[in-house]
């Protein structure tokens, strides 16, 4: 039986997240803030929250939608692999939908 996609979402807020239901199984990564403090709790819970995740993504098959701080993101994406290729639903709230995105390494 193959695996179905998940909708990853990385920081789970008050956004409706039902439109990106239609590309897969919708599922939070983390739900804490990141610090500037080093060695702060919640630092360790979102480092925590996103090596769980990664053992659990599929690249090229799972959606990563980027909601949340800036820098949950940013912590996030550093841990993508740039060799392959990522897919990525951006929120459209004219619309009222997610718009799909591949995204690759830039050269």
């Amino acid at each position: 039986m193959s695996k179905k996609p998940v909708v990853w979402v990385v920081q789970e807020g008050r956004n409706d997240y039902a439109p990106a239901e239609e590309f897969g199984e919708v599922r939070f990564i983390t739900h804490f803030e990141v610090t500037s403090i080093e060695g702060s709790q919640q630092n360790k819970n979102v480092e925590a929250d996103i090596r769980k995740w990664a053992t659990e993504y599929t690249p090229g098959l799972d959606w990563i939608v980027p909601t949340g701080n800036p820098m949950v993101v940013a912590l996030l994406t550093m841990c993508l692999h740039q060799q392959m290729a990522h897919k990525f639903l951006k929120y459209d709230g004219r619309r009222i939908c997610y718009v799909p995105h591949t995204l690759r390494k830039v050269k």
